[in-house]
């Protein structure tokens, strides 16, 4: 996958810099008008980061709901004890097996 850096949108954060596979990011110092962000710029950052904060949360939220729900099920199931005990075994087995070796 190629990626690219948007230079428009570029806030000088660096965290583009780690992650980059070929270390073709370099971090040069803004010079002149790069250097100052008008308000409308500055503005729109900061919208990008409430939407992005906003979606981490709602994405966290459902998660955990997921998870509740997943659960919630697994209480009402009346095999939930048996499935339990036969997983335990199996891990078991395994264990020993892996210590014989």
């Amino acid at each position: 996958m190629m990626h690219t850096v948007v230079t428009e949108l570029c806030s000088g954060c660096d965290l583009c810099v780690p992650p980059c596979p070929v270390d073709c990011i370099d971090m040069l110092p803004a010079s002149g008008e790069d250097a100052i962000w008008d308000r409308a710029r500055a503005d729109a950052a900061r919208e990008r980061f409430e939407r992005r904060r906003s979606r981490q949360e709602r994405e966290r939220r459902e998660r955990a709901e997921r998870l509740a729900a997943r659960a919630l099920k697994a209480k009402e199931d009346p095999d939930a004890e048996k499935k339990r005990v036969i997983i335990q075994a199996a891990v078991e087995r395994a264990r020993a097996r892996r210590q014989r070796t």
